[in-house]
């Protein structure tokens, strides 16, 4: 069936308050109420969102542009997986759902305020496996919109010194955790904590790239193991991992994408591979806060939180 979807936007166009904007070629931040039927309601039923987001302008003209959304929110399902009355759903499993908004959409000036805004959108939905089945959703659509400004832009933006980026090493130590389950559905939660060790350094105005190290324990690992008749102890389970990583940074808030692979791991059914998305803030001082979402080949392992601070 044809998947139909509505979305309203609430944003504002940023002119330069702080340096980031500048840099970002003053980008609009807003959030995004969304809705989708999601084409069979009877087995997965509806979905409402609220995702913050932020428009990058790609390319920018006097009339025209080309913008990148990156947002990130909650969702509410109405119908999840039941073991007797809703079996067949074993995308959804909890009611409360991260999302993910990804879009590429062109900005066309119809007059000074109204503007026409085609484009192609990517949506995940998942709860980082804290409640199995959690095979997540996947939107990915064609849209179409209008966009109209409240206040006429009168141009008047806020710009800065050239900022000339020197190579430096930053320290990242960052602590988080959560629960997850497995399957079988109906089964108990396991704790899962992760410390990272991460060096990283800014190369240009936007984008920031390194290494680390990760240390995992995932209780899980365990309860798998003695299903095989393996019995192993909490030392054990804990897993050595390195990565590379890259992403860029928004004044306080990095977003980084990493990309490594384990050294040693007791239970390996996942493969020896893995991705994390992290957005990290610096909220006070040294002082962060963090969000990280695991993966095994765009398999969610785990999301989590925590604290940490660098040097």
């Amino acid at each position: 069936r044809h998947v139909q979807a509505w979305e309203i936007d609430f944003a504002e166009m940023t002119v330069g308050k702080k340096r980031w904007q500048w840099s970002y070629a003053y980008p609009v931040c807003g959030a995004a109420l969304f809705y989708s039927s999601l084409g069979n309601t009877d087995i997965l039923g509806e979905v409402y969102a609220i995702i913050p987001y932020v428009d990058f302008p790609l390319v920018r003209g006097t009339k025209n542009s080309l913008l990148f959304r990156f947002g990130t929110g909650l969702s509410w399902f109405t119908r999840t997986f039941h073991r007797i009355n809703n079996y067949k759903n074993t995308a959804i499993g909890s009611h409360i759902n991260a999302a993910i908004s990804l879009q590429l959409a062109g900005d066309i000036a119809l007059s000074k305020r109204l503007s026409f805004r085609p484009g192609f959108s990517f949506i995940h939905f998942s709860n980082g496996a804290t409640k199995v089945p959690n095979y997540g959703i996947n939107l990915v659509a064609a849209n179409a919109g209008f966009s109209y400004q409240l206040i006429a832009p009168n141009g008047d933006y806020i710009t800065y010194p050239p900022l000339h980026i020197k190579p430096r090493p930053e320290f990242f130590t960052i602590g988080s955790f959560t629960v997850k389950e497995i399957f079988p559905v109906g089964g108990k939660k396991f704790f899962v904590g992760n410390l990272a060790f991460d060096v990283r350094s800014m190369f240009t105005k936007h984008f920031f790239a390194g290494a680390g190290i990760d240390l995992t324990y995932d209780a899980s690992d365990r309860e798998v193991l003695s299903r095989t008749g393996k019995d192993i102890t909490n030392i054990e389970t804990l897993k050595y991992a390195v990565n590379l990583h890259g992403g860029v940074r928004l004044g306080r808030l990095d977003l980084c994408l990493h990309a490594g692979g384990y050294i040693h791991q007791k239970d390996d059914s996942d493969g020896w591979v893995y991705d994390k998305i992290t957005a990290t803030y610096n909220f006070y001082g040294p002082w962060l806060i963090n969000l990280t979402l695991k993966t095994h080949f765009a398999r969610a392992d785990f999301v989590s939180a925590g604290l940490g601070f660098k040097l």
